[in-house]
Order: C-alpha cells, then structure tokens, then sequence
C-alpha cells in the first residue's frame, strides 16, 4: 500500500487529480465528510468523468449497475472491498476529536494499494506520523491555488440586496 497525500488550499485542484486518477482506476471509492460531498463526487464522476459511479451513504443508497467507483460518507467505508484506489477528502479531519477516529480507521482500513489523502496543508504533521506508525510509504505532494482569492467590498449589508445584486450582475454578463 502506498500512501500520497494532495494538500494545499481550496480551489488548487486536489480533488480533480484524484478524480481523473478514479477515472483510470479498475475499481475505487471516494470517501468524504458529508453526504453532500459524496452525492458531489457521485455526481461529478458519472456526468464529468465518465465513471460509472454509485452512491452510498447513511441516508441514501444509488447502486449503478456495473459502477466501479464508489462515492461515500467516511463512515460508510466498506473495508472488506478491495479497490485499486482510496480518496479519503478532508484528511485534516484526522485531528478532529469527535469525527477524527473516522479518518484514521479509514487511512488505516483502507482495502487499497493507492490511498490518496487530500487536504489541508495544516494536515501533513499528523499524516506523517500517521504514515510512519502504519509503517506505510507516503508520497507528498502540494498544490497551489489556482485562482486568487477576490476579497472586496460587500455586495449589500442586508441578504436581500445581495441576491438582487447578484442576480443583476449575472444578467449584464450573459
């Protein structure tokens, strides 16, 4: 099994690399923090990526016939499958002290000779030591965002005028 770890800030591309790597992959499974997130990665692989993909959480289930990724909730880790990749998302969700044993079962557990682990950087001490205590191979690699972030001045003090300026600044680009 080897370990490689995606980290780097929101919009630097994480996910999309693992992504394309499940697009080639024979078999794998997603494994995300929220059900939302899941039904995103479900949704993204079958209509983005060309995957056949299903969907299983706490609340849902969506088997596609003859999918061979799996898009779901952390908890839901079937560690009895064997896939050829793993994409735990969140992974400095290891520190986390409610949810935290969650991500680690899942680094652990996983029935995968590629396990990718994508997150923050603020993740890589506690996925180092993580990775030398399973006695693992890791290889790091970081990312950098894409796009600046736009920080201004707000759209309108009050949410109502937001959305109105918004809906006005949609229609003058069409």
């Amino acid at each position: 099994r080897k370990l490689i770890a995606v980290l780097g800030p929101t919009n630097s591309g994480k996910t999309y690399d693992a992504f394309k790597r499940l697009a080639t992959a024979e078999s794998g499974v997603y494994l995300g923090p929220l059900r939302l997130l899941a039904l995103e990665a479900y949704t993204r692989l079958n209509d983005e990526f060309g995957v056949r993909a299903s969907l299983v959480t706490g609340e849902e289930r969506r088997m596609v016939e003859d999918s061979r990724v799996t898009a779901s909730t952390i908890e839901m880790l079937d560690t009895n499958r064997e896939v050829e990749v793993a994409v735990i998302d969140e992974i400095q969700m290891l520190s986390d002290p409610d949810r935290g044993w969650a991500w680690t079962q899942a680094v652990a557990g996983a029935n995968a000779s590629e396990v990718w682990l994508l997150g923050a950087l603020s993740a890589e001490p506690a996925i180092k030591a993580l990775a030398a205590r399973l006695g693992l191979k890791l290889e790091i690699r970081h990312k950098e965002r894409k796009h600046p972030l736009v920080i201004g001045e707000a759209l309108s003090p009050h949410p109502g005028g937001a959305l109105q300026k918004a809906k006005q600044d949609r229609k003058s680009t069409r």
